[in-house]
């Protein structure tokens, strides 16, 4: 028997400060003993064993490269699929082994590619797909020369799918086990090494050592390798049937193990299969689950894996994985060395090697007489004893005369530890406390090199290690930060200079990932012992989310400001242009429509129409309306605006559309999302129509997004689903200095043609009113990309449809009330031309008793059909009269009108108000309005009417 190599080696001489003349020829006495004794004859020290297994005889001959004498080795890619994990030892050993024979040719520069496949602890079918999947993309454009695969589940990975994804690829497999024809694929180009292990070997053994025993007992699990074990530990027990009982555990957690385990009879024996098992949170190894086991056994556990032995087990015939990684690699060089696979047979090599744990051998009481020759033994002891006592006396000597020594040497630095120790834990929690702040803190000498930093620093400046600053400048540390850090620095010169702390200094900087980024900074004097300032010390604070706060803050009062005033004026320059509007209207009724005048009027018309239109603008961004809002897909508007926009673009604009959504269902207003579009598309056409004439794309495209909480953060937006409409273009892009005024209303660049300012703040007060945000991202001479995000909606809602005009005359009696005295002389002659007969009234008190005097007249039925009135007026409002109404008559229809539609929809709407029209309106939205309201549109109606 060979025993395993010692643990203990030759003593070892520390640094205990200067070594003195007696010590060192004392040392120098016991190594020259040891040298002398150490190796006995034959070269080889006592106790060692060989690193290695000799290769087995049925491998085939020594391995030699055909390119080896060539001038240029030939480099080839091998793939090696692993079925497990780093840190399992068997398929560790057998990587080790292919990593030897590969490391040692020299015919061929190799590169070796692996991929660990985790089989032991995940191993569900679904992600045997997944696997292909991935390396069906990650392997596309790589091409290997042989493919090697250890264990079962990566050989009945590529028997399914190495043909599809290394086509005509040779494959090697080791480790296999349980191997039948059946198993193989159909393909000429698979060779390997089969893992056969020798159960009759360890099994005799075992009986031999622990005579009366009558029972076997396997444990292993039901994952692919323990299966094909199992089959194998089936085939060769029935030479047992007359000595032996057995039973498998396979389908137990390691709990329900170690429960059945102290019940086992003490006749059992137990044979351990390498398995893993997941307990919690937690993969227990196949060491760990064997030491476990036995823990808990009082029957001895033997194996067939090298690995095993040691880890609870007493020991077997076991098989190593090193050698079957060392067979399948020397295949694998005859394969690139031109050789067939077909033409290369498999090996099945059984370990011929005993292997035993000493500390299995001392708890079950078995003699190392009793094993069989040229056996290992783990954990055996050194035995100090063993020594010549010539070499023992002379090693106590020297011992206890070092020990003198290194008492005299303790005494005299036993201060000098106490006092470093507590300097140590000083420093140590100075670093800790800095490195667990948030803020940044930094400081320098008066040469503005820096002398520490903290974590926080590191990372805001994308640095792997705070040690990295030390001794360096601010150019040298942040030269993509120049500017903003050359304003800190002159602030730290200020701070010398002047012996006084700067405090909440704001700047902007950019972080070490490129985003942007505030930080507030302190800085104060640095002081030695004498209070003579020799540097700067500066915490830092990022207050990115705050500044970004603010400024929302200030846009939201600077739209709320502008929303009142458009508020304000809007009814009265309403009530202005619909007087225009409807006087201009009937002034054409009186004129030739050939003439100078009428071509006049109608260009007043269309001016007053327009000057709605700016209005309807300003009330969208300030004060928008949620009316027409449904559940659509918004993208068809968005498909019908881009059509709009390509059919009037020059020949040197290209318009690109990226529709990536089926359904594109929000809550949300078609039409104003029709304008978003127009806005936006119209805002690319002037950047590009500016860029020097060479034009340019326009790119639309629609998709489907989620936002975490960080990456909502910046917009405002929760987390969740979102429609994402980007709108880029490759223009001349926006300059830094106007950015962050675009979405300003009145806003422009293009004074002198004609804009307005409002196209791009019409966008975001539509986005806000959908419960979304509008971003811009531009750089000069790259473009501008404007991204909206919508709120994906549910099921449920009601969708409301818009209905075309009545084509019909009216006829009915219309009451209208009306408290402007332009729109009451006007108003009532555009409804009469339309066929109406009309009684007008000034206020809600005289339309009441309008409707009284009808009444008391003796007309049949109620007086009028249906009643329009103004929703501003003095007294009563449009409301007010319309729950009036509704006592006295109520089935007469109410419509109202309003150049306000916030203070309309804030109200309490009485259920016979059936329409709502805002100003400034014409005759033919008058008319379409009523037609509604009697009942000829889609009767109850859910929008609100425009002009």
């Amino acid at each position: 028997m060979t025993p395993s190599p010692p643990h203990a080696g030759p003593p070892r001489f520390g640094s205990l400060g200067r070594p003195t003349a007696v010590s060192l020829v004392l040392a120098a006495m016991l190594l020259a003993a040891l040298t002398a004794r150490a190796d006995p004859p034959g070269g080889q020290p006592p106790g060692s064993v060989d690193a290695a297994p000799p290769v087995a005889a049925d491998s085939g001959p020594p391995v030699r490269s055909v390119a080896q004498d060539q001038d240029h080795p030939t480099k080839k890619n091998v793939l090696y699929l692993n079925s497990y994990q780093p840190g399992y030892k068997w398929s560790d050993e057998i990587f080790d082994g292919i990593r030897e024979v590969l490391a040692n040719q020299t015919g061929h520069i190799v590169d070796l590619q692996v991929e660990y496949m985790d089989s032991k602890k995940y191993s569900d079918p679904v992600l045997r797909q997944a696997l292909f999947d991935l390396y069906k993309y990650k392997f596309r454009d790589t091409s290997f020369s042989v493919v090697l695969v250890s264990d079962n589940y990566a050989f009945e990975f590529a028997a399914q799918y190495a043909a599809e994804l290394f086509p005509g690829v040779p494959v090697v497999f080791c480790g296999v086990n349980d191997l039948r024809p059946d198993m193989l694929p159909d393909r000429a180009d698979i060779t390997g090494v089969e893992e056969r292990f020798d159960l009759t070997g360890t099994l005799d053994l075992a009986l031999a050592l622990h005579p009366g025993k009558k029972r076997l007992i396997v444990i292993g699990d039901r994952s692919v390798t323990g299966i094909a074990i199992a089959n194998q530990v089936r085939d060769q027990l029935p030479a047992y049937r007359d000595r032996l009982e057995w039973e498998f555990w396979d389908s137990y957690q390691l709990g329900e193990i170690l429960g059945l385990i102290e019940r086992v009879p003490a006749d059992a024996l137990i044979f351990f299969i390498p398995f893993y098992q997941a307990i919690g949170d937690r993969f227990y190894s196949a060491e760990e689950v064997v030491a476990e086991i036995g823990r808990h056994s009082d029957a001895p556990i033997y194996t067939c894996w090298d690995f095993l032995v040691g880890a609870g087990t007493v020991g077997g015939r076991v098989i190593p994985g090193r050698e079957h990684g060392r067979l399948a690699a020397s295949m694998a060089l005859r394969i690139l060395d031109g050789e067939k696979a077909s033409d290369i047979p498999r090996v099945a090599p059984i370990g011929e090697l005993f292997l035993f744990d000493y500390n299995g051998l001392e708890r079950f009481h078995i003699l190392e007489s009793a094993l069989p020759m040229g056996s290992e033994i783990l954990n055996k002891p050194y035995y100090f004893f063993r020594i010549d006592p010539q070499i023992f006396w002379i090693i106590v000597v020297a011992m206890a005369l070092l020990a003198a020594t290194l008492v005299f040497l303790v005494i005299n630095i036993s201060r000098r530890r106490t006092v470093e120790e507590k300097i140590r834990a000083q420093l140590s929690f100075l670093t800790l406390l800095l490195d667990n702040i948030p803020q940044l803190v930094f400081w320098k000498d008066r040469d503005q090199r820096y002398q520490g930093a903290n974590k926080a620093f590191a990372a805001f400046f994308g640095l792997t290690d705070p040690a990295q600053v030390v001794g360096k400048t601010n150019p040298e540390v942040l030269p993509g930060w120049w500017d903003h850090a050359g304003m800190a620095e002159e602030a730290d010169r200020e701070v010398m200079r002047s012996e006084t702390p700067r405090r909440s200094m704001r700047l902007a900087f950019t972080r070490g990932d490129g985003d942007p980024a505030w930080l507030e900074l302190n800085k104060v004097p640095l002081r030695d012992r004498k209070g003579q300032v020799v540097g700067t010390l500066s915490t830092a604070e990022d207050v990115t989310d705050k500044e970004r706060l603010e400024a929302r803050l200030r846009q939201s009062q600077k739209m709320e400001a502008v929303g009142t005033l458009a508020g304000g004026l809007a009814h009265d320059f309403n009530n202005i242009l619909t007087t225009i509007i409807n006087s201009t209207e009937m002034a054409l009724l009186d004129l030739a429509g050939d003439s100078r005048a009428a071509a006049d009027l109608r260009r007043v018309l269309s001016a007053s129409r327009r000057g709605g239109g700016i209005v309807r603008q300003i009330l969208t961004f300030s004060r928008p309306s949620r009316e027409n809002f449904r559940e659509a897909d918004i993208a068809l508007p968005i498909m019908e605006a881009t059509g709009l926009v390509a059919a009037t673009l020059p020949g040197n604009i290209r318009l690109e559309t990226d529709i990536q959504v089926v359904s594109a269902v929000c809550r949300a207003d078609p039409n104003q999302i029709h304008q978003v579009v127009m806005n936006l598309c119209a805002n690319a056409y002037q950047a590009l129509r500016g860029a020097g004439g060479t034009g340019g794309v326009i790119r639309v495209v629609l998709c489907k997004t989620r936002l975490s909480a960080e990456e909502g953060l910046p917009l405002d937006l929760p987390e969740g689903r979102y429609l994402r409409l980007t709108v880029a273009d490759d223009g001349p892009g926006i300059a830094p200095e106007i950015i962050d005024n675009i979405f300003d209303p009145f806003f422009t660049t293009r004074k002198d043609d004609g804009g307005t300012g409002l196209g791009l703040a019409v966008v975001q007060g539509i986005a806000r009113n959908h419960n979304g945000r509008v971003s811009v991202s531009s750089a000069p001479g790259k473009g501008a990309s404007f991204t909206v995000h919508l709120p994906c909606a549910g099921a449920g809602d009601k969708t409301c449809e818009i209905d075309d005009p009545a084509a019909v005359r009216g006829t009915e009696r219309v009451l209208f009330v009306e408290d402007d005295a332009s729109l009451l002389e006007t108003v009532p002659r555009v409804l009469c031309n339309l066929g109406y007969r009309v009684a007008a009234e000034p206020g809600a008190d005289e339309a009441l008793k309008a409707l009284d005097k009808a009444c008391r007249e003796g007309k049949s039925g109620e007086a009028f059909d249906v009643v329009v009135t103004d929703f501003d007026m003095p007294g009563k409002n449009g409301f007010d009269l319309a729950r009036t109404l509704s006592g006295l008559a109520p089935s007469l229809p109410v419509v109202v009108v309003s150049g306000r539609f916030r203070d309309v929809r804030g109200a309490d709407r009485p259920p016979n108000v059936r329409e709502i029209l805002l100003k400034p309106y014409d005759g033919a939205a008058l008319h379409a309005a009523i037609r509604r309201a009697l009942g000829e549109g889609d009767g109850e109606s859910c929008r609100t009417s425009w002009s």
